[in-house]
Formats: structure tokens, C-alpha cells, sequence
């Protein structure tokens, strides 16, 4: 029998069905006999002291905020260092008698806690799960310009963007193992921020779909949508990078032709700038805000299109719940996404195109036409969603991701 393995698990939403790490991942490692799995919940404002909870197989250490309010991030400064170091000395006491430990993260925002592990722990291993790369929430350029400024030593455009990577580099080499959601996060990895290949995974999400089946007509009715409207959903951050301001360009031009059609927009984020660039356009455009995933699949059921018009995105997990819930979709010919889908088989994909600062934009005349073109071709937009779907299915084999990660887990623990 194999030794047993303390997987301890730094995510803030490591329970959340919506969350970067899928909850199915996490009950499938918790009940693994020879596995047992702590999640650290750390800057809690819900409690005022360190408590130590069950949920299933799984531990749960909660550990409030401190009195100072600092959140944690990856700078190298006195405070984040600090706190660092008391996350780990709250830890001590619970990681004693434990032989075989393996740490893992889920963002580079843990990258001090983990030096200050790997510190004390020198027998642990570690991992870091990447899901995004923090540059593209802030400069918004093609990766090949990217690339050639972080060689150069250019922070000239965003010194924040690159003082993320410059974490993110450290973060993958202070792990003994990176698992990269996409092929294009493994070979940024590999040739730009020169991680050695045999230190990468690639282990592609799966997800299980959010849609229950047909909606009622009441349903419509609760949102304001009569029976023969036809809608076009989308579902994310409502910020320039997930690409919602196209996608209202683009939503402006087709409801001048078509005044049956409305724009549902499901997410958070900056909606008075929003509201603002809606101008006239608003009672055509319903805003709903963060819906639970069983509404959310209801919309998705209930919705003609799909649209993910994102400038960036290793996984979506908005477009395989779409695809599972055999909605036609409009997707951004990027990252991840670009890598997921095939164009006129299981989607159309927009381009994105270059202006002349260098900048990545969608390219709204192609968003139009592909939008128009499943709007009014059924045909078509059934094709693309039963071949989307057949393909989600297979995608989205749980096993074969859970497996995968035991797997890694198994050797970065065992050597």
C-alpha cells in the first residue's frame, strides 16, 4: 500500500463549482485512499480566528484576514513577506508528523508562501496549477511583441505586466511541477519564460454541463423575453480584455436590422461604463449580473447564440457548458479557445486583428457577420452545436482529467 500523501491545497475557491480548479478534481484527490487533502482558505473576513473544517473527505483551514487588512500578492516587500511567514507558522502546527507533503497552487498571488515553505519543508514537493497569465489582464498585445520586449528587457508598456510575469517565472521555478491548461501556456512557458519542459504538464479541463434541459415560457417572461425573440447570451467579466464591449459594437449594428433580437448578459464587473457605451441601445440589452449555475444553464437552453468574444483565455468554462448545452457558438480565435474549438465545424471564429499601437482587437465586422450568419442559418447553427456537443462530451471525460492530475501528483510526491 502506498504511502499516505498530504495534498495541501492553496485556492480560494477550491469548493466553488465555477472555480478555476473544478470541484469534481478536489473530491476525486479527497477520496483517494492513499490521499488526504487540506484546503487553505486564507484571507477570510468572515471570521476573526484560524478554524479548521470538514467538508466530505476534505479539511478545510480557514485563516482570517489580518488586522491590517494586507492581501496577500506576490511583491517582494516587508508586508507581503510578513504575512507570508506568519501563513506558514499558522501551518506548522498542522503539517506536524506529516511525512509526505505536496503544496499546491492555484494562482501566482501564493508565490511568497510558497518560498517561505519550501524553506522549512525541504523534503515537500510543489505545484503550480496555471490557469491565466496575469500580463494579458493588463496589456493587451500579441505574444510573439510580448515576447520580443520581455527579452529585450522593455517593461516600457505596462512595468506591471511584466513584474507579474517576472512572479510567474519564479513561481514555476520554485514548483517541481506546472500544469498548464493549454498548449500555448506550455510553450509560452518553455520558449519565452525559459521553464525546462520536463518541469510542464499539460492536463486540459474538463466540466460538467450546467443545462437541465428545455425552459419554460415563464422562464422568458422572468427576464422579459417574449417567445419569439431571439437572444444572444453571453456570460463573463464584463471588462475590455473578455472582449463585452465588442461584442455591444457588434450587438448595436445587428438590433438596427433585427428588432427581435436581444443581448443577455450574464457576469460582473464595470457596468456604469457599460451602461454608459449602451447609450440608446438599453432596453434592447438585459444585464443580470452573477446568476447560479442551474439559471445560468436555464438561459443557456433557452438562448439561439453564444458568444465569446474574450482578447485572451487559456479555458473557458462558459464555452464548454455552451457546448454541452448544445448552444451555437461565436467564439475569439485565441489562446486556449482557439485550440478548442474548430472553425465552421463546432463554431465560428472571430479574428483578432493588430491596430497601429500594437494592440489586440476583435475584429468587429467578421463578429457581425458570424453572429448574423447563426442568427438567421438554423441549419448551420445545428450542425455546429451537435458537432460542439459531441466533441464537449468527450472533452469533458472527468475521469481521464481526474486521472491525469493523480498521476502527476503520484510522481512529484514519490519521485
Amino acid at each position: 500500500m502506498a504511502a499516505l500523501t498530504d495534498l495541501i491545497l492553496f485556492s480560494d475557491n477550491a469548493t466553488n463549482s465555477r472555480a478555476r480548479l473544478p470541484s469534481d478534481l478536489v473530491n476525486y484527490l479527497a477520496s483517494q485512499p492513499e490521499m488526504r487533502v487540506t484546503n487553505v482558505s486564507i484571507d477570510r473576513q468572515d471570521i476573526d480566528r484560524c478554524v479548521l473544517q470538514t467538508e466530505g473527505n476534505m479539511s478545510i483551514l480557514c485563516i482570517p484576514r489580518p488586522e491590517n487588512k494586507f492581501e496577500l500578492d506576490p511583491a517582494h516587500n516587508f508586508h507581503q513577506l510578513t504575512y507570508a511567514r506568519r501563513i506558514v507558522d499558522v501551518l506548522y502546527s498542522y503539517l506536524l508528523g506529516k511525512e509526505i507533503i505536496v503544496f499546491c497552487a492555484d494562482s501566482v498571488k501564493y508565490l511568497r508562501i510558497f518560498e517561505k515553505l519550501k524553506e522549512r519543508y525541504r523534503s515537500a514537493r510543489f505545484i503550480y496549477l496555471h490557469y491565466e497569465w496575469s500580463w494579458k489582464l493588463h496589456l493587451h498585445i500579441p505574444d510573439k511583441l510580448f515576447a520580443e520586449l520581455w527579452r529585450a528587457g522593455d517593461i516600457s508598456r505596462s512595468p506591471l505586466a511584466f513584474e507579474l510575469t517576472a512572479y510567474e517565472r519564479k513561481m514555476a521555478l520554485t514548483s517541481d511541477k506546472v500544469i498548464a491548461v493549454s498548449g500555448q501556456a506550455i510553450d509560452f512557458f518553455s520558449t519565452v519564460l525559459e521553464i525546462p519542459m520536463d518541469r510542464l504538464s499539460l492536463i486540459r479541463n474538463a466540466a460538467t454541463s450546467c443545462c437541465k434541459g428545455p425552459t419554460s415560457n415563464m422562464f422568458r417572461k422572468d427576464f422579459g423575453l417574449e417567445e419569439d425573440e431571439k437572444i444572444i447570451l453571453y456570460a463573463g467579466n464584463i471588462t475590455h480584455g473578455d472582449g463585452i464591449f465588442y461584442l455591444v459594437r457588434a450587438f448595436k449594428i445587428i438590433a438596427a436590422d433585427d428588432e427581435r433580437v436581444k443581448l443577455v448578459i450574464v457576469g460582473s464587473g464595470d457596468y456604469s461604463g457599460l451602461l454608459e457605451f449602451v447609450g440608446p441601445l438599453w432596453g434592447k440589452i438585459i444585464l443580470t449580473g452573477q446568476l447560479p449555475d442551474n439559471v445560468l444553464g436555464e438561459l443557456i437552453t433557452m438562448a439561439d447564440i453564444g458568444v465569446i468574444p474574450s482578447l485572451y483565455g487559456q479555458y473557458s468554462v462558459t464555452a464548454m457548458d455552451m457546448s454541452l448545452g448544445r448552444l451555437p457558438l461565436v467564439i475569439s480565435a485565441v489562446d486556449g479557445l482557439d485550440e478548442s474549438f474548430e472553425d465552421r465545424v463546432d463554431s465560428l471564429k472571430t479574428s483578432l486583428l493588430v491596430n497601429e499601437q500594437n494592440e489586440l482587437q476583435i475584429d468587429v465586422s467578421q463578429l457581425v457577420k458570424n453572429m448574423r450568419l447563426l442568427l438567421d442559418d438554423r441549419i448551420l447553427a445545428r450542425i455546429l452545436s451537435e458537432n460542439a456537443y459531441a466533441r464537449g462530451i468527450k472533452k469533458s471525460d472527468l475521469s481521464r482529467m481526474c486521472g491525469s492530475y493523480l498521476k502527476v501528483l503520484q510522481e512529484v510526491a514519490y519521485g
